[in-house]
């Protein structure tokens, strides 16, 4: 009969511990959210009329986490900025990603230029090179960059249309072991990396953000491109 109770006892606490882990909430992933510091017209692109004074760039971003969790947006949310020569885009939200341990992210950033692109269209290739991504994720090695080539084809029907590609930047955001790391800031069209962050340095909630900085020249143009990421959360 003693025995009976234990065994009823074990059971009884058994089935409150797993009830307990159960109704415990899970633990959300640690966030990095990336700033669009600035955009910097240090020199125009190439007028396409007299009296062209003012650039029309906008920016699209490609987020993969692998190729099945993907996400593209543009900005600005209107069709694109207008700018000066030696003035600036004001700082404004880029994005932010999840990373449970073991995670890693690449994204795409490209600015390109021209009034006349519709965001219909802008949209159109930038899915396209999000896609491209995705694919390349179920390759040998799935977080490298996009080639030249690759981003080439996916912006063509923009470059076509007459718009001026400025440049591309990519950048890589890591969980290992728990820490987050901003690994990698890289080039893959008319783009020198100008300030490479702090690739050694881990992202700790309310620590200082980590700054990069990448110069973009393609179309006669010099655009300074500065990116900020802190983890927040």
């Amino acid at each position: 009969m003693p025995s009976f109770r234990v065994r009823s006892l074990v059971v009884a606490v058994s089935a409150l511990t797993l009830a307990a882990v159960a109704a415990r909430p899970a633990v959300a992933p640690p966030t990095i959210t990336l700033d669009l510091a600035t955009i910097h017209a240090a020199a125009l692109t190439t007028a396409r009329r007299t009296g062209d004074t003012t650039d029309a760039p906008y920016l699209l971003v490609s987020v993969v986490h692998d190729a099945n969790h993907t996400a593209s947006h543009h900005l600005p949310q209107t069709a694109h900025w207008t700018i000066a020569q030696d003035a600036v885009v004001p700082p404004q939200g880029l994005t932010s990603v999840s990373l449970a341990e073991g995670d890693t992210v690449r994204l795409l950033l490209s600015l390109l230029e021209n009034e006349a692109t519709t965001v219909d269209a802008a949209t159109r290739a930038l899915n396209a090179a999000t896609a491209q991504m995705a694919h390349n994720a179920h390759g040998a090695t799935p977080h490298a960059a996009p080639t030249s080539a690759q981003v080439t084809s996916s912006l063509a029907p923009l470059v076509n249309a007459g718009a001026h590609w400025i440049g591309t930047s990519t950048l890589l955001l890591t969980n290992e072991g728990g820490t987050l790391y901003w690994r990698e800031v890289g080039c893959v069209q008319t783009c020198t990396v100008l300030n490479p962050g702090a690739p050694s340095q881990p992202l700790a909630v309310g620590g200082k953000p980590v700054v990069s900085v990448v110069e973009l020249t393609g179309s006669a143009a010099t655009y300074h491109m500065q990116v900020t990421a802190r983890r927040t959360s």
